[in-house]
């Protein structure tokens, strides 16, 4: 019988470098200020929208810090998205509660962003709403019932983003 095996590619630092014209820093710590503020947005409302609390800036936990040559800023890759809540994943784990039927929490985990930061992060993220849904709409990998549930994820951040109450109570901690 024919075997069908699904993988996932891990980009090399060294071409990672190369293509973004930069270097993978070696640090053992780094404080988020230090960060490229912008990128640092992005990371934490791109983690929020997968449901990842799975990664730390001062820890350096599935996250790569990235020195472009040209501005030396430090941007964060994130990685290493097993964890995720948008995803399901079908096992137990230690940092992510698994209860059949629960939906997934978000918590957002840049709180120490300036507001004009976080806006544009939002900002960008929506602008590529149709095309982040594309993507895992038209995946081939996915059953019908992970699709539903990813883009029903996907959905309910686009409405939390929308939803300027919401941003300044869940996201910009203003009351």
């Amino acid at each position: 019988p024919d075997v069908v095996s699904y993988t996932f590619f891990i980009e090399n630092p060294g071409s990672l470098e190369k293509r973004l014209n930069g270097t993978c820093l070696n640090v053992k710590y780094i404080w988020p200020k230090q960060l490229d503020q912008r990128q640092y947005a992005l990371t934490t409302l791109f983690e929020y929208m997968m449901i990842n609390q799975d990664w730390s800036v001062s820890l350096l936990h599935n996250l790569e810090i990235f020195a472009d040559k040209s501005t030396y800023k430090r941007i964060p890759i994130p990685f290493d998205f097993d964890m995720c809540g948008i995803i399901a994943i079908p096992y137990k784990s230690p940092t992510v509660p698994f209860k059949k039927g629960v939906k997934p929490e978000r918590n957002y985990m840049g709180k120490d962003l300036a507001k004009d930061m976080v806006i544009a992060a939002i900002d960008t993220l929506r602008a590529h709403k149709n095309e982040i849904i594309k993507v895992f709409n038209t995946s081939p990998l996915l059953t019908p019932a992970n699709r539903k549930n990813i883009i029903g994820h996907l959905t309910d951040f686009y409405d939390y983003t929308g939803n300027m109450e919401f941003v300044k109570k869940a996201l910009l901690g203003q009351n």
